[in-house]
């Protein structure tokens, strides 16, 4: 069986210091590209937003990577249940980002 792995990007920081949506996901084309090189299977997942707007990013991801990923925006961005600081996901918004990962690795 080949090995799984979920690749959370860390982008807001690159969207937030200038850095085009269209060059960050070069980079996660070319790194995922590798990583399956040698066999890892890897999913990737939209990045859920509240204080850089990721969306046009997380628009790309969806036409990029048609299979293999988990959309994490419309689940928790934008709502402030599941922040506490408008950077990070609070207990609440890690609860359903790892539903929503759970249920296309499964258990």
């Amino acid at each position: 069986a080949s090995k799984r792995t979920v690749l959370p990007s860390n982008t807001m920081s690159d969207i937030g210091n200038g850095v085009s949506a269209a060059s960050v996901l070069a980079a996660m084309v070319t790194f995922k590209a590798d990583i399956e090189a040698v066999g890892v299977r890897v999913y990737m997942m939209t990045e859920p937003w509240w204080l850089y707007d990721l969306g046009p990013l997380n628009t790309l991801m969806r036409s990029t990577f048609t299979t293999d990923l988990i959309d994490l925006e419309p689940l928790i961005s934008g709502n402030g249940t599941y922040t506490n600081d408008s950077v990070h996901p609070n207990i609440a918004g890690q609860r359903v980002m790892a539903a929503a990962v759970a249920e296309v690795l499964g258990p």
